[in-house]
């Protein structure tokens, strides 16, 4: 207990900023970057589709409540994950959604690879981005990069897939 209000007398700032985030990914707040998230996801993906995550789903939960939501994970134990696979390359996931959303800040070959495969053809690969990834050029293999939508931080690439 002391050292946690030594912790916190050192870095106020920290405690305050973590439960802002958690409160962001909790409750639909009007601002922020969840905010400015579930706006260009709302406006990108089509009503009613069946969508998969690869990476934290709160921001997606948020924006597509209608969706049928399924996120990729490998802890089966986990309350969110529904899909245990650690989708990388093309087998590591089934074929059978039309859109992929990619929050994982790590986007890999092998990610992306599994993003574009796991789409329908026709689908969509919607790739989120923040701070350090803004200025990254992407392109994700099978698929043609359609939109590249900006806010201030946060970056939402649109890639539709070919076959």
């Amino acid at each position: 207990m002391v050292a946690r209000l030594l912790r916190l007398a050192r870095h106020p700032v920290r405690p305050v900023k973590n439960t802002l985030h958690r409160l962001a990914e909790s409750y639909a707040l009007p601002v922020g970057r969840t905010a400015r998230t579930r706006r260009l996801l709302r406006a990108a993906v089509p009503d009613d589709p069946h969508v998969l995550v690869i990476g934290a789903p709160h921001a997606v939960r948020q924006a597509l409540p209608k969706a049928r939501l399924d996120v990729a994970g490998t802890g089966p134990l986990e309350k969110s994950v529904t899909v245990v696979s650690d989708a990388m390359g093309e087998a590591s996931l089934p074929r059978r959604w039309n859109a992929v959303v990619v929050t994982d800040p790590s986007l890999s070959a092998e990610r992306l690879a599994a993003a574009a495969h796991a789409c329908l053809p026709g689908g969509l690969v919607l790739l989120l981005m923040t701070n350090a990834m803004m200025q990254r050029p992407v392109s994700v293999p099978g698929a043609v990069v359609e939109e590249d939508r900006r806010t201030r931080d946060v970056r939402l690439v649109v890639a539709r897939v070919l076959t």
